[in-house]
């Protein structure tokens, strides 16, 4: 009788251990590798370069990040925020160039630009742009839009908004916004990394 209660014991713990297995397998394995890719736009080279006034011959790649410079509480009431706008390296051995970055408002009439010279990154460096609170012209359908380029094959970058606030009541207010990015190129690249 012992050896049925064992037997049925240990086929109980492995059909367990399969179903364990079979549902949660994304949660025992290391990371999987994932794929990162530029969304390609016939054409949108030239278009970069005289829509934004630039006298460039290199392949220009830019990225749209949304950004809020309000939000709006429950009962309507506007809600300005912060904004801090995080330029990400994240490729480990090339650099890449920040052409510019421009600053829409909800209405897309420019506001400002940020790094007329242009700013290169180094691996793994990160460079800020920042709007103040007090600052409410952007509204909620504010936006970036970052114009960059590359000598080599880079791993594209992170460009992310972050707003914060704090409202009525010592509520705070944290959320992210990531950018989208876009390449004139005439093939799709992408990159795959493995940790």
């Amino acid at each position: 009788m012992l050896e049925k209660v064992k037997t049925i014991s240990i086929v109980i713990s492995m059909i367990t251990l399969v179903f364990l297995a079979k549902n949660f397998s994304q949660y025992l394995q290391p990371s999987k590798s994932y794929s990162v890719s530029y969304e390609v736009v016939e054409g949108l080279n030239e278009d970069i370069s005289k829509s934004f006034k630039l006298n460039s011959d290199k392949k220009l790649i830019y990225s749209y990040v949304p950004a809020y410079s309000n939000i709006y509480e429950s009962k309507g009431e506007s809600l300005p925020m912060a904004i801090t706008l995080s330029l990400r390296n994240i490729d480990l051995k090339n650099s890449l160039q920040i052409e510019k970055v421009l600053y829409y408002n909800t209405s897309g009439n420019l506001i400002r630009s940020y790094f007329k010279e242009g700013v290169t990154l180094a691996p793994l460096e990160t460079r800020e742009v920042f709007v103040q609170r007090s600052d409410v012209e952007g509204g909620s359908g504010a936006n970036f839009i970052v114009i960059f380029s590359s000598k080599d094959k880079i791993i594209p970058p992170i460009f992310e908004a972050v707003m914060t606030s704090s409202g009525a009541y010592g509520k705070s207010y944290v959320f992210t916004s990531r950018g989208v990015i876009y390449s004139g190129q005439g093939e799709q690249s992408s990159t795959e990394n493995t940790p």
